[in-house]
């Protein structure tokens, strides 16, 4: 989650109010605190013995990147699973120089990513969103969305109005469905695939700055005891343009000390 939270964040929308300027006397009020989980209704599919979610310390999994269908040569994600308890794992992201870092807790609920935001946001925002369900589990039904909604003061004045800018956060998922995935190897196995799309706004308390929403839409493939084997993502940016297709393709796995693939 984080690094789409990094790309909408990063997709013009604060860089567009400071850019901007501010300092007009006529406030926009500001939205109210709200923290509100939407679950869907009906029977649910547990699934949790199929281990759809590896992580134990030393599991890791290489990706081919791909911008708008073509290889990203120089681009080859790995993801780390760097420490682990049996509630708790941390992911370290590496692609080339660039390095992410994020912590999940395994809860009656399901997956949580703790504190998604990290540094990217203020901390009065990052207190507001708090940790986040990542993915449920037992699953939710096939088309059943669940949705997640954060909103508040972002803490920081971005349009220099000496008044704090506020915020909307809207993450949702749905299990689109189970598909069959090749696998690295060329065998075909059937995979879960998630629709995640993570909504910021930006609601300036200057009216004369325009409310803007920055959009991440993931499609995600998850394998039972393989883990995440391919995602792709578009975001669109504050002026509602969407960016290419980045899409990550599994090359390689190392799950519970048995090597499944080699990069």
């Amino acid at each position: 989650m984080r690094s789409v939270a990094r790309a909408i964040v990063s997709a013009g929308l604060v860089a567009g109010l400071t850019a901007c300027g501010g300092g007009g006397a006529d406030l926009r009020p500001a939205l109210p605190t709200l923290s509100q989980d939407t679950l869907p209704a009906g029977d649910r599919l547990d699934l949790r013995d199929d281990n759809y979610f590896p992580a134990a310390a030393g599991d890791s999994w290489t990706y081919t990147t791909y911008f708008n269908g073509d290889m990203v040569v120089d681009s080859q994600p790995v993801r780390t699973v760097t420490s682990s308890t049996a509630n708790s794992f941390v992911i370290v992201e590496t692609d080339g120089a660039e390095s992410q870092t994020t912590s999940y807790l395994r809860t009656n609920e399901g997956l949580v990513a703790v504190n998604p935001f990290g540094d990217i946001a203020p901390p009065a925002a990052r207190s507001l969103i708090g940790d986040l369900l990542e993915y449920a589990e037992p699953f939710y039904a096939a088309g059943a969305t669940r949705q997640m909604i954060r909103q508040g003061d972002w803490g920081a004045d971005l349009d220099g109005d000496g008044v704090n800018e506020s915020f909307r956060l809207v993450v949702s998922q749905t299990l689109v469905g189970f598909e069959d995935f090749t696998l690295p190897d060329g065998s075909v196995a059937e995979v879960a695939r998630f629709r995640n799309v993570t909504a910021l706004t930006l609601s300036p308390s200057d009216r004369d700055l325009a409310v803007t929403t920055a959009t991440g839409t993931e499609e995600a493939w998850w394998a039972p005891g393989i883990g995440k084997v391919a995602s792709s993502v578009v975001v669109t940016d504050a002026a509602g343009v969407p960016g290419g297709t980045q899409a990550f393709v599994l090359a390689g796995a190392t799950v519970g000390g048995t090597v499944l693939f080699q990069p």
